[in-house]
């Protein structure tokens, strides 16, 4: 949502919410980011907390730095420390600073991927395995082991939690890898989490030091926290319960609904918590219970209105579950013809027309379910719409059990329904009449019957087993409220399933059966969707709510949009509960304030005179969502409902509605946090969605290219940019390369780039493989193909052949060839042989960079080096530093076992991310990475089953369910969550959405089935779209034509962030500027810089650590990168000795410990330049003032005095501390004292600034931000022979 759009009512009311729980719940381009953002803002302006006691969680790093942006521009006076980060950066910094107190090592190293795989390849045989060890291939389950340990932790399973469980090889295999771990100072990102909920588990006092710190805590995509994330945010709450989420919804019953309480009729709205209510305890009887939690929210929903026999009427959302009774012919006043869906599990479904829905079934005992889709009140009517619903929808009518004269039987019977996908044209059927498909109206038991099993999962709501006749005119006053869950079915293969677990199998009349009885319906719950996930067995939940001719009779648990006339509901009739046919039934859309109550134990209450179910327990789905344990948890929420779509268009907001209606019921566990129409605040209808159906994909990505330029000459105002191809998996964007390429339109791929597969990484892969192995062809073959070699393709082709020949390796064919640039890289080749002895890979690498004039280019932007690829290139060279500082062995050897390592994982840093909207280019992305962008234009492409949506990937070694803590939908959830992400594209569009499809891919000989997502979301005519062409590309069409580059935006550079290191560098040389801040160049480590973190590091330690171990601190902290040998860094390391004992002895007082250290700031000096950096200490002084103390580890300049006065850094952090509005900054000038702590002499300088001087100051820092950004960035020729850029530069001034 754009900035400057007028905030709307719902938004202003989450932005202002003073205290306790807040549930957001925001759909796709409602402002959910603005939201948070302005809330942050809001609390702050207003005083209710500090910006470090604000946590902001999110799931990604993109989405924290994105917020963290948005904040940063909204706060008038800086912040210091903001709390803006993911769940693992959030714990990762908890644990270095409190893990002590639970005994781990603060210094841990946290495990890549390939590491953790490195790790337990390495100790494989310490770890007790003989399944999932196999002899012939050791490593083959180490990936699927990792795999189970991470999803232990996500449901905070601990090893002895495990262990308690069941005692095999995964459970101690388990054990002893977290052993491995500790030993080796190693955790993963599972672990972060773990250990922190160990942490406040285990330690009050940390617990309440955070609970106390963090006045509100703001979580972003709720419903995508694990159930270990969930229990850490609980523990973070504490009492002040100021937690604000975003999530989704699920509210029922309209204003002005009469609810039956003990004190008479009350209206829904005026209903409390804690208030009694007429409750159904069975069999017909009533009670009363409490009201635990009452809903709220304004939405645009589907309204069924139900009139019964009496005058009894019910308005409800179409989703809310009732009880409903299904009568044979015998029963009631009025008698309907149904048209049904009937489905055959192993076979699919067709449709007919009956009187009576369980006879019908009962008939046809081969098929399993029934379905009324529509009631009429005679047969002919039923008939006509029986046909026109099959033309139109494609179902079949034919019977599963043969009968007498039908043409289609046995095989031919078989073959029908196997070629028509009535799986997908049903669900589009029962969406469009707003059906439950899940929520059948009759079922068989669990028999088995023919070829295939059956069994059948029931839960029954409080089960009565005896009447009580002495209750008959009144209200039971205690009930005893049992659920029940039972599980039926005679099939060997299910009971064989079954026994493996540790549930008791009784003997039924027919087959076997389960049977278990349970106070709490959660648990119950939580049995029957346990039973049902073991044996895929058709679901029924019922209620023996009510009487029929004086005898109890069960209802079944179902959604209102299924419930039709001639079907029974129960009503309250005086104390008794009794069923009345439904005589008619009307459905409206409107958007209406709806309520829904939590009753307590009994879970139903009585609505205008009829009973209905409390739907926040859902059988289906997820039952006990993360949405619901947030209700449940925090019973005060607020909740307010965002539905005011700010990006697309009405059309394109109706088409994605169509299409995630089909996560029904299951909508709570939308990603995208829609189970409501969103409207549109553009007011525009739009453009129809257009599908383009092809034969192949050539053609699928020629029509995309086509429909591109016709888009371009149709609206000149339209850029490149603002147009976006949407891919599922980065492998699916060549075609459309190729395809952009032959029409000349520029293009750029955004997928999450992966750094190692970049052509210019690789090269400098291939040539660290080449010292590994100088026998690898291949990448010597690479390197030699190097631009900068400048070697001819035929002596290329000469030497290849030369190697052939004589039967060698191609490097040494090079060592024979007497060829001028051959001879260069050889040689080159050897140096670095000779030098991995003693140098890491980093070493090397930085020497090839030089030697080969990469890194000037790089500087110059030279071709063939792009201001992306030298991006690239510093942040591969980065990785590699980034791998030595945590890995003892950082040999060329070692870093190329990593590589292949990650390689093989598919892990991998993402590329540069250059601002790439100031390219003109088409956007080519996955559909994961385009998650909170949005464009004009989007194609969404490769539309066919086994690649959107993709094929399901099961997990290789699943948990046990008994220790599965978090309750998954039982429907196809791989379905589901791929059709989430087909929302998530659509959503994407801000005026034009296409979908695209082919018929086959690559060399493909078979047909691809359409995915069912196109037909969900256009209807049934989009599958018999096509265009009419099925021309090949002709070999003209494959003529070579030169790309566009993206263009690139050549206005100044704009600064608006700098700190003192920043100016400093620019001074001393613009060059170095650019190198160090805007490219980014890699740099050969500093001694100095390296003996300067670590010193800093540990004079922190000194406060904050209980030990004064000296040697021991300093160890912690060192960083060995940059020194010339061994002896260099023994020396360093004393001189670091020397300074911390004496600050020890003349600095440190225990009795006074500083109010920071080490403290990260940013303030704005205008709306257009904010100054950072970190301060080192600030003490609080006996008056009231404050010092800022920054600590010098070198020696002191000869004008000291002259320095602390001028010093430009002082006035950065004087700066700071009078616009901060925190504690213990907010101070003016003249109360805050600055000094310069030398360390090595033990000697202080101490100055203050004045007003007008930090004015001064401020004009001066603006002044060189101005420089900066009109300079031409050329070398100044100052201490160029000890810059650590010299090699790129050739205005070195030689000294006489």
């Amino acid at each position: 949502m754009p900035e400057d759009k007028k905030l709307n009512k719902q938004q202003l009311e989450a932005i202002q919410h003073k205290s306790g729980p807040l549930l957001i719940i925001a759909g796709a381009g409602t402002g959910k980011t603005t939201v948070v953002t302005e809330r942050v803002k809001w609390l702050i302006a207003e005083g209710l907390a500090l910006p470090n006691e604000i946590l902001a969680l999110t799931f990604t790093e993109k989405a924290a730095k994105e917020m963290q942006e948005r904040i940063d521009v909204a706060m008038p006076y800086g912040y210091t420390q903001m709390w803006v980060m993911t769940f693992h950066s959030f714990c990762d910094r908890i644990l270095r600073d409190e893990g002590l107190s639970i005994g781990l090592d603060t210094g841990y190293k946290l495990m890549t991927e390939a590491d953790s795989v490195d790790l337990l390849r390495r100790h494989l045989f310490d770890l007790d395995l003989d399944l999932y060890r196999p002899l012939g291939n050791p490593h083959k389950f180490v990936s699927a082991l990792l795999q189970h340990f991470s999803r232990l932790q996500d449901e905070d399973v601990t090893p002895e939690d495990y262990l308690k469980h069941v005692k095999n090889e995964l459970s101690q295999g388990y054990k002893k890898y977290t052993e491995l771990k500790i030993a080796e100072s190693l955790l993963d990102f599972g672990d972060l989490i773990s250990y922190t909920l160990k942490l406040f588990r285990t330690r009050s006092n940390i617990l309440k030091k955070y609970q106390d710190k963090f006045k509100y805590i703001l979580v972003d995509e709720f419903q995508d926290t694990n159930y270990a994330q969930n229990q850490l945010l609980y523990l973070l709450t504490g009492n002040h319960q100021n937690l604000s989420v975003v999530a989704d919804d699920d509210q029922c019953l309209p204003t002005g609904t009469k609810i039956a309480t003990t004190a008479g009729q009350k209206n829904i709205e005026s209903i409390k918590r804690g208030e009694k209510v007429i409750t159904a305890v069975g069999k017909g009887y009533t009670s009363t219970s409490r009201v635990d939690n009452v809903m709220k929210s304004t939405k645009l929903t589907r309204l069924i209105a139900l009139k019964t026999e009496s005058g009894k009427e019910i308005t409800s959302t179409d989703n809310h579950k009732m009880f409903c009774l299904i009568p044979g012919r015998k029963y009631g006043t009025k008698k309907f013809f149904y048209v049904y869906l009937m489905q055959r599990r192993n076979l699919g479904w067709r449709m007919g027309i009956t009187d009576d829905l369980a006879q019908r079934l009962k008939l046809e005992r081969s098929a399993d379910r029934i379905i009324a889709i529509k009631e009429c009140e005679t047969e002919q009517e039923a008939r006509y719409h029986e046909t026109v619903l099959s033309l139109n929808y494609g179902v079949p009518l034919y019977p599963f059990k043969p009968r007498k004269r039908m043409v289609l039987t046995g095989e031919w019977l078989n073959r029908l329904f196997g070629e028509i996908d009535t799986e997908s044209r049903v669900k589009k059927l029962a969406h469009d009449l707003g059906i439950d498909l899940n929520a059948h109206h009759f079922c068989l038991g669990g028999v088995v019957r023919g070829d295939s099993d059956r069994a059948k999962v029931i839960l029954r709501m409080c089960v009565r087993r005896n009447r009580t006749f002495w209750a008959r005119d009144r209200l039971l006053t205690n009930p005893i409220v049992q659920h029940e869950v039972k599980l039926e079915t005679s099939s060997a293969s299910i009971l064989k399933n079954i026994r493996k677990t540790n549930l008791k199998l009784l003997k039924a009349k027919k087959g076997w059966q389960v049977r278990k009885s349970f106070s709490s319906l959660v648990e119950a719950g939580k049995l029957a969707q346990y039973l049902v996930g073991i044996t895929n067995a058709i679901f029924e939940a019922k209620f023996d709510v009510g009487k029929r001719d004086g005898l109890a009779r069960q209802a079944l648990i179902m959604p209102a949009g299924n419930i039709f006339p001639g079907m029974r509901i129960p009503v309250l009739n005086r104390y008794e509960i009794i069923y009345e046919q439904v005589i008619s039934r009307k459905v409206k859309q409107k958007t209406t304030t709806v309520y829904d109550l939590e009753i307590n134990n009994t879970h139903n209450f009585v609505a205008n005179g009829v009973v209905v179910h409390n739907s926040i327990y859902r059988w289906r789905g997820a039952a006990i969502s993360n949405v619901i344990q947030f209700r449940k948890t925090y019973s005060k929420a607020k909740l307010v409902t965002l539905v005011q779509n700010y990006r697309s268009t009405q059309e394109i907001l109706d088409r994605a509605y169509d299409l995630i209606q089909y996560n029904n019921p299951d909508r709570l566990e939308v990603a995208e946090k829609i189970d409501k129409k969103l409207i549109s605040v553009r007011k525009v209808a739009g453009d129809k969605v257009e599908f383009i159906h092809v034969d192949r994909v050539e053609n699928e990505a020629e029509a995309v290219a086509k429909q591109i330029s016709e888009l371009k000459t149709q609206d000149s105002k339209l850029s490149y940019k603002d147009i976006a191809i949407l891919v599922r998996a980065n492998v699916h964007a060549d075609p459309f390369v190729r395809a952009l390429s032959r029409h000349d339109i520029p293009y750029q791929f955004l997928g999450p780039g992966k750094l190692f597969q970049q052509p210019e990484i690789k090269d400098l892969i291939a040539y660290l493989k080449i010292l590994y192995n100088f026998a690898d062809n291949s990448s010597f073959y690479r390197v030699l193909s190097m631009s900068f070699f400048a070697i001819p393709i035929r002596e290329l082709v000469l030497l290849s052949n030369s190697a052939k020949r004589q039967n060698i390796s191609l490097f040494e064919a090079a060592e024979a060839d007497q060829s001028e640039n051959v001879k260069t890289l050889v040689d080159l080749i050897h140096k670095h042989l000779e030098d991995s002895r003693t140098q890491t890979a980093g070493q090397i690498l930085y020497d090839f960079l030089q030697a080969t004039g990469i890194l000037q280019a790089m500087l110059d932007y030279k071709d063939p080096i792009t201001p992306a690829q030298a991006q690239n290139i510093s942040r591969f060279f980065n990785k590699i530093k980034s791998f030595e500082s945590t890995h003892e062995d950082a040999s060329v050897r070692a870093v190329v076992d990593w590589l292949d390592l990650s390689m093989e994982l598919g892990e991998s840093p993402l590329a540069t991310d250059s601002d790439w909207t100031q390219n003109d280019s088409v956007n080519i992305l996955t559909i994961h990475s385009a998650k909170g962008l949005e464009f004009p234009v989007v194609f969404l492409v490769n539309l066919v089953g086994q690649r959107f949506p993709t094929s399901e990937r099961k997990e290789p070694i699943p948990i046990p369910d008994e220790l599965i803590k978090e309750i998954l939908p039982t429907g196809d959830f791989h379905l589901q969550e791929e059709r989430r992400l087909f929302y998530v594209g659509m959503t994407r569009a801000r005026d034009r959405l296409f979908l695209t499809a082919a018929d086959f891919y690559a060399e493909a000989k078979r047909e691809k089935k359409l995915s069912p997502f196109i037909l969900e979301s256009l209807g049934q005519t989009a599958s018999d779209q096509r265009l009419a062409t099925n021309e090949q590309l002709s070999i003209l069409d494959y003529q070579p034509s030169v790309t566009k580059r993206p263009t690139m935006n050549s206005e100044l550079i704009t600064i608006n962030y700098l700190s003192y290191s920043q100016i400093q560098t620019f001074l001393d040389c613009p060059l170095h500027y650019k190198a160090k801040y805007i490219l980014r160049l890699p740099t050969p480590p500093s001694a100095a810089l390296s003996f300067g973190i670590a010193v800093h590091g540990s004079l922190k330690d000194v406060f904050s650590l209980p030990t004064k171990d000296v040697t021991a601190i300093l160890k912690k902290n060192w960083v060995s990168d940059g020194f010339l040998n061994k002896k260099h860094e023994q020396e360093y390391f004393a001189k670091g000795e020397r300074i911390l004992t004496h600050f020890l002895e003349h600095e440190y007082d225990p009795k006074h410990q500083p109010s920071l250290l080490e403290e990260m700031f940013t303030v704005p000096l205008n709306p257009m330049l904010k100054i950072g950096g970190k301060i080192d200490r600030v003490d609080t002084l006996p008056n009231g003032q404050i010092e800022i103390i920054d600590y010098k580890t070198g020696k002191i300049p000869k004008d000291r005095e002259k320095t602390a006065v001028d010093d430009l850094q002082l006035s950065f952090y004087s700066l700071a501390a009078t616009i901060l509005k925190t504690d213990p900054f907010n101070k003016k000038p003249e109360d805050i004292k600055l000094t310069l702590l030398y360390l090595e002499e033990n000697t202080r300088f101490s100055t203050t600034r004045s007003a007008a001087q930090l004015e001064d100051a401020k004009q001066q820092i603006l002044g060189y931000a101005d420089q900066i950004s009109r300079s031409d960035f050329k070398c100044t020729g100052k201490n160029c022979a000890n810059c650590e850029f010299k090699i790129l530069c050739d205005t070195i001034k030689t000294t006489e």
